[in-house]
């Protein structure tokens, strides 16, 4: 999954928590796992583990193989997620995407080239999130079937049981409606 689709998914402000929180020489994030890319198939991760010399609990880079990260779940380039955050900070601040082509446009006229490219990489970024944000209700719900039938028996039941909707003829309520703003955050309404 690219960081255009997290963004949409997710909203600008997970993104911005996720990048915040990211660990000094951290490349990618899987689930919730901040991962550093050292090779060809290799990571390491950013693990807790206890330190029995100061008897506490610290974080290290471990060692892992591409089958274990894949495990995880989609793996995210941080890189690219700054990049979207910061062209979607662009065009909030030039007042939506309307006003962020108009001044595309003032800036090649002009002959500022540099701000050119970057007002037009940012609208580019935009869309991109706006496309991924247009997928319809079935897709997502879709998707979300086929991950969790991808789950083993008891990881599903588990679930079930802990969300209260365990049992065969339980059924599942939408009580709230959910909107995206156009800068992808979530808002309940």
């Amino acid at each position: 999954m690219n960081a255009h689709k997290f963004v949409a998914e997710r909203g600008i402000e997970e993104a911005k928590r996720v990048l915040s929180r990211a660990p000094n020489n951290a490349t990618h994030i899987a689930g919730s796992m901040y991962l550093k890319l050292i090779g060809a198939g290799w990571w390491q991760a950013w693990l807790q583990e206890w330190n029995h010399s100061s008897n506490s609990m610290t974080r290290a880079w471990k060692g892992e193989s591409i089958e274990l990260i894949k495990k995880w779940g989609d793996v995210f380039n941080l890189n690219e997620l700054k990049q979207v955050v910061e062209s979607l900070d662009i065009i909030d601040r030039l007042f939506g995407l309307d006003q962020a082509k108009h001044t595309m446009k003032i800036a090649k006229e002009i002959g500022y080239s540099s701000d050119y490219e970057q007002i037009k990489q940012a609208i580019s970024d935009y869309e991109l999130v706006d496309s991924f944000k247009k997928s319809t209700l079935v897709e997502y719900l879709d998707e979300c079937e086929q991950i969790v039938n991808s789950w083993p028996k008891w990881k599903k039941e588990s679930m079930q049981n802990a969300f209260g909707f365990g049992g065969k003829n339980k059924k599942c309520e939408v009580l709230d409606m959910v909107d995206v703003s156009p800068r992808c955050e979530v808002k309940n309404g």
